[in-house]
């Protein structure tokens, strides 16, 4: 990708979660990338279209934590499964940019506190037990 253009969607979710999407114009977003306006519009035809290039972003990254999951051993599916959801939630570096745009607070809370969980009991013991594994699962797929 671009240099500039990834400059421009980094500096776009910083702002998203420091302000929200509907508080951030496009000046805020070339203020804190440096990048000029005809670049940014080179990239983007709107602010619409810069979050939609944040989503489609991260579902690739998604897409590629798992099939990389998909290469490893399991002893079944179902903890593949469970592994395809988790980890990518799970990982410090990573952000929940779905959280930004069209989670409500109550869901938001719930998927915090699922994170929360989940980094707790997996630094605990290391491997989450049958019956949180399958919780989890339950949940995810309630908010989805």
């Amino acid at each position: 990708m671009n240099k500039r253009k990834q400059m421009l969607l980094d500096s776009a979710l910083v702002l998203f979660e420091k302000h929200g999407v509907t508080n951030t114009s496009i000046q805020m977003i070339l203020d804190e990338s440096g990048v000029s306006k005809g670049t940014f519009y080179k990239f983007f035809g709107s602010k619409d279209d810069c979050i939609l290039a944040i989503l489609e972003q991260r579902v690739q990254e998604d897409m590629m934590i798992r099939k990389d999951l998909e290469s490893q051993s399991y002893a079944s599916d179902f903890d593949l499964l469970v592994d395809q959801i988790m980890v990518p939630m799970m990982l410090p570096e990573t952000k929940l940019v779905v959280e930004l745009f069209y989670v409500s607070a109550e869901v938001l809370t719930s998927v915090e506190r699922l994170r929360f969980i989940l980094l707790f009991h997996t630094q605990k013991s290391g491997r989450l037990d049958v019956k949180l594994r399958v919780l989890i699962c339950r949940f995810w797929y309630t908010i989805q």
